[in-house]
């Protein structure tokens, strides 16, 4: 039964996405998307957050959302204040190319931040094992001496 659920939450966040990457590059469909995200863009922060804020530290459930809220509010109010500018700028040409470099960079964020620990991880026990080599070297070469 859970991963009936599981796999429903996906498909409706799968379903939402494309939603969004579609809605995003029509100039007049992105504005009316933006102002309805205006509510849904923060409170899917705080929510975020405040489920995955036990992972990271103890920290109040009602401050996790606090924060959620600021950060994914920050970026939506960013997001909905330049859109009009690009809009009026470029007579909405300018509004499909924009949105697809917003959706490259969350990409590769996104890719990155699966990433980067794990290749830190790889140096950290590459270095382990570098390092142990040359102490074992090194003892086994002051035992011949």
């Amino acid at each position: 039964m859970m991963k009936l659920q599981v796999f429903t939450l996906l498909a409706l966040l799968a379903v939402l996405l494309a939603i969004e990457v579609v809605a995003d590059k029509i100039p007049a469909v992105d504005h009316a998307n933006d102002v309805v995200q205006t509510f849904i863009r923060p409170a899917a922060g705080a929510i975020l957050f405040a489920a995955s804020s036990n992972i990271v530290a103890d920290v109040h459930p009602v401050l996790a959302m606090i924060c959620g809220i600021i950060v994914a509010g920050s970026v939506h109010v960013v997001k909905a204040s330049a859109r009009p500018v690009v809009t009026a700028t470029t007579a909405g040409v300018g509004n499909p190319v924009v949105s697809t470099i917003e959706d490259i960079i969350s990409a590769l964020v996104a890719l990155l931040s699966i990433l980067i620990p794990t290749l830190i991880a790889l140096f950290l026990l590459l270095l382990l094992v570098v390092m142990g080599g040359w102490y074992w070297r090194r003892r086994t070469r002051s035992r011949r001496a």
